[in-house]
């Protein structure tokens, strides 16, 4: 049976990083994605099965890529672990959350 791969997103810092780290003690394939392509190459640099593919989430074309590209290199992706998220503080004035119909 071939080794099972995880994809993680923000996997250079944190949560994602540290899920990177259980995982591959558990034998998977770990793919990383983050901006700091430095921080990336210090943990693919530590551990033998983890690759490092940097990325921008907020670019959805290269969101693609970076997906075929880890589906190249391990044939398949078993587990995708999204552990990054955008933040833009001009939709923040328009999506204003409403409780009992007060603003909160």
């Amino acid at each position: 049976m071939s080794k099972k791969t995880i994809w993680i997103t923000g996997g250079s810092t944190g949560i994602g990083k540290a899920l990177a780290i259980k995982f591959v003690a558990m034998g998977w394939n770990v793919a990383i994605s983050a901006r700091r392509a430095e921080l990336l190459n210090e943990l693919s640099n530590s551990y033998e099965n983890i690759s490092g593919f940097p990325l921008d989430v907020t670019d959805k074309e290269k969101c693609k890529e970076v997906f075929n590209e880890i589906k190249n290199k391990f044939e398949n992706i078993d587990i995708c672990f999204f552990s990054t998220g955008t933040w833009d503080p001009k939709k923040r004035e328009r999506n204003r959350c409403r409780a009992n119909g007060r603003r909160i």
